[in-house]
């Protein structure tokens, strides 16, 4: 608890002075920032020395893409958050796009199925909900189509770890009473 609080507070003077220098800087004509690059962690560490920041902080910003080695824990954390950061789908447009293919991918193929309405690929593509039109799926051969869709799932796409099929057969009556 004593270690995240520890963070929480460099974050905030590390914001707090990257906001500072975006205003002075950027108002004083000074060329941190070059318009159309990454600022980098150079330019960062420049920034964060001139403000007073921590030279472990510094370190775990200087370290963050790998370009240095991580002399601490907290240098390594960094490395980590960051690569998992980056390879979250999303994270970039070509990653973006190879993922959004993939969910389409997996739905187009269940929905194919003889008897499925729709289907929605969720939790970043580990899971399909199928519904069923339940005028041509009973009970027997819902069981029997999630199988189905897995196996084709399993010999025709690539993926990484599972994807969970839920199949659903839903039928609602309506009455009125007077």
């Amino acid at each position: 608890e004593e270690i995240v609080k520890g963070y929480v507070e460099q974050s905030k003077a590390t914001y707090d002075a990257i906001s500072m220098m975006a205003e002075t800087y950027l108002t004083d004509g000074d060329d941190f920032i070059v318009e159309g690059y990454q600022v980098t962690p150079e330019i960062v560490s420049r920034i964060l020395k001139k403000f007073g920041i921590a030279e472990d902080v510094i370190h775990c910003v200087e370290a963050h893409e790998g370009d240095i080695d991580a002399e601490s824990v907290e240098a390594k954390i960094v490395q980590a958050a960051n690569l998992i950061s980056i390879s979250r789908p999303g994270a970039n447009k070509e990653n973006l796009d190879n993922f959004v293919k993939r969910l389409d991918e997996v739905e187009n193929m269940v929905n194919s199925f003889i008897g499925v309405k729709k289907s929605y690929a969720i939790q970043a593509g580990r899971e399909v909900r199928v519904f069923v039109d339940p005028d041509k799926v009973d009970d027997l051969q819902a069981i029997k189509l999630s199988h189905e869709i897995a196996k084709k799932i399993e010999n025709d796409l690539k993926y990484p770890g599972q994807i969970k099929v839920d199949v659903i057969r839903e039928r609602r009556e309506e009455a009125y009473a007077e």
